[in-house]
């Protein structure tokens, strides 16, 4: 039987996920440019991954796998683990320059491979 609430609830968390979804894909560079502004953009990326998988573990008890990516950004954005209690967020970059980055759960950001000198 649907309640109101379930319906609620459904809404809201399809409300959730299309937020954090477009606010991930929000690209702070258009189309990658230099290095440094590509790693501004994997750095500014990966910090807004990890506010939505917060945002997104208050209001459902855990973590999620999606990211939606802009079509221009210089990184592709991706969730490797996702549980309640814990998450793995990376930034490849996508011009074939080896180059990416890595976000937990904990807020740790890391420059993984740095050969975009």
């Amino acid at each position: 039987m649907i309640t109101l609430e379930r319906v609620e609830w459904t809404l809201l968390t399809i409300a959730s996920v299309a937020v954090a979804a477009f606010w991930i894909a929000l690209p702070t560079s258009a189309g990658g440019g230099t290095c440094r502004s590509g790693n501004q953009e994997a750095r500014d990326g990966l910090k807004r991954l990890y506010v939505a998988q917060e945002v997104f573990r208050a209001d459902h008890g855990g973590y999620t796998y999606v990211v939606d990516n802009a079509d221009d950004a210089a990184y592709r954005f991706v969730v490797t683990d996702a549980y309640t209690d814990r998450f793995v967020g990376w930034a490849f970059r996508v011009d074939g320059v080896d180059d990416v980055w890595r976000i937990t759960e904990q807020n740790n950001l890391e420059h993984v491979v740095d050969r975009c000198r």
